[in-house]
């Protein structure tokens, strides 16, 4: 046989064969892998990258505390050491304490939830206790964004006195609210609290608070932690132990 029939015979077996693999399938069994990574695994799935993660983003709801924490936070005052003592239970605060060491109580909040689900709560301060019934009708919760831009939340409610040692307060009064918050996350760092700890992951806060409209509030909060520093600017309430 001559060689150019051998060449075009070769040619025509290529071309054959070629033809042939566009209609033939690959059974592959376990992962497709390119460059050592997994592309699709050995259920057929596409294997995405994880997306980048933006350093500078924040999402308050990851710095919750746990949902039945306990914290316990210090400030000296005027000489006198100032205890505070926050705690949660199933991701609600249920009671917040601030006493100094006498035993006086400076302020302190205790919250029940009731079975149509409004809230009693009882406000101690040094000088008259009161006790309202709260319905929250609306609420939200802040949404995430990154480290500068301004957030917001609020809660709508009404609020009925049921009982007040307080001056001007009168039983059965009954008034309704909306109580804005507005967050600007300032930096992300290590918290440093007690001898020697520290805290990862930790973003420090600028918050407008409705109870106090002439001035920002400064906090921190922790993940897996919750809040660690809030209150006055020059001397905030610090960190001492959580559980």
């Amino acid at each position: 046989m001559k060689k150019s029939m051998l060449s075009f015979l070769a040619l025509a077996i290529t071309t054959s064969l070629s033809a042939g693999a566009t209609a033939a399938s690959l059974d592959v069994h376990g992962d497709i892998k390119v460059n050592g990574k997994t592309v699709i695994d050995s259920k057929g799935n596409l294997v995405q990258p994880a997306p980048a993660v933006d350093p500078l983003l924040v999402d308050m709801a990851e710095y919750e505390p746990a949902p039945n924490a306990k914290l316990t936070y210090q400030r000296t005052l005027n000489g006198v050491v100032e205890t505070s003592v926050i705690s949660y239970e199933d991701g609600r605060e249920v009671s917040t304490t601030i006493t100094q060491p006498s035993g006086n109580v400076v302020w302190g909040a205790e919250r029940v939830l009731q079975a149509n689900g409004e809230v009693e709560v009882t406000t101690t301060t040094e000088v008259c206790v009161k006790m309202v019934r709260m319905n929250i009708e609306a609420s939200s919760g802040f949404n995430p964004t990154t480290v500068g831009s301004t957030i917001s939340r609020f809660d709508k409610f009404s609020s009925e006195i049921l009982n007040s040692s307080c001056v001007d307060d009168v039983a059965g009064t009954i008034s309704h609210e909306i109580e804005l918050y507005h967050l600007v996350p300032l930096a992300k760092y290590d918290y440093q609290y007690g001898e020697g700890n520290t805290l990862k992951d930790c973003v420090f806060v600028e918050l407008d608070v409705p109870w106090n409209k002439d001035q920002h509030e400064y906090r921190t909060y922790c993940k897996g932690v919750g809040m660690v520093e809030y209150g006055d600017k020059d001397n905030p309430y610090q960190l001492v132990s959580f559980e």
